[in-house]
């Protein structure tokens, strides 16, 4: 689903995951260079300070520009696992420090605008299964894969890591059609994947959402949620 609320140049991103882009490029043997060569528009904004939001056109630029240098347009599989929880800021920090897996999401419904305004969570339970959705709150095209793959990678291996498990029972839900390259990702991933679904969906047990996390600390729970709390502020949203 699309809910298209303000101008398509008013979505942007959090700039912390530009070098990340820039670093997985690199993997390919493709110099920082050659690849910013293509993306002159990035210019025009501060892509190194973790402060500076870019506008969707440009980091829609970006991945393009990413995939078709290395040639893999399943990129944003790979991408996923280097969005850390140290990578989303505050929003990491304060899902780190919660008690259980359902502070920590609960957590990212709130203040996923911190990282992004292209995208809305919610989480709710049905019967049995938890259910993260995931909506595009503007039309993100052709590069809505790379875009939803990496997001649900990345919940997949934070969450690992804040449960200490290595396996993770659940499903994927796409909107869209299955790509050409899945078949080749097939076998790396866990879980059953689904496409052509109604929703953009991760879906899990629901007892698991009350599971204690590895590294609570209600202190720095509170300090982080406080800095979110003034980020969003801070950032224009949709209404």
């Amino acid at each position: 689903m699309t809910i298209l609320k303000m101008n398509p140049d008013e979505y942007s991103v959090s700039a912390d995951y530009a070098p990340l882009l820039v670093s997985l490029v690199e993997r390919y043997g493709i110099s920082q260079q050659e690849f910013m060569s293509g993306l002159s528009s990035l210019d025009s904004v501060d892509w190194r300070n973790p402060a500076t939001r870019i506008p969707l056109h440009m980091y829609e630029h970006a991945i393009l520009r990413a995939m078709e240098l290395t040639k893999a347009p399943w990129l944003g599989w790979e991408f996923g696992p280097l969005l850390n929880l140290s990578s989303h800021g505050f929003l990491g920090y304060a899902a780190m420090s919660s008690e259980t897996l359902r502070d920590a999401l609960e957590l990212a419904v709130k203040f996923l605008r911190t990282r992004g305004t292209l995208t809305e969570l919610s989480l709710f339970v049905e019967g049995d299964t938890a259910v993260i959705q995931l909506d595009e709150m503007v039309a993100l095209n052709d590069v809505a894969p790379f875009m939803v793959e990496s997001f649900f990678s990345s919940l997949h291996f934070m969450g690992s890591h804040l449960m200490g498990e290595t396996y993770l029972d659940g499903e994927l839900r796409f909107a869209f059609p299955e790509p050409a390259y899945f078949e080749k990702m097939r076998a790396m991933i866990p879980v059953t994947v689904l496409f052509d679904c109604a929703y953009h969906q991760m879906r899990f047990p629901a007892h698991r959402l009350d599971q204690k996390l590895r590294f609570a600390d209600p202190r720095l729970a509170r300090m982080a949620e406080a800095q979110c709390e003034q980020e969003m502020a801070a950032i224009k949203s949709p209404p």
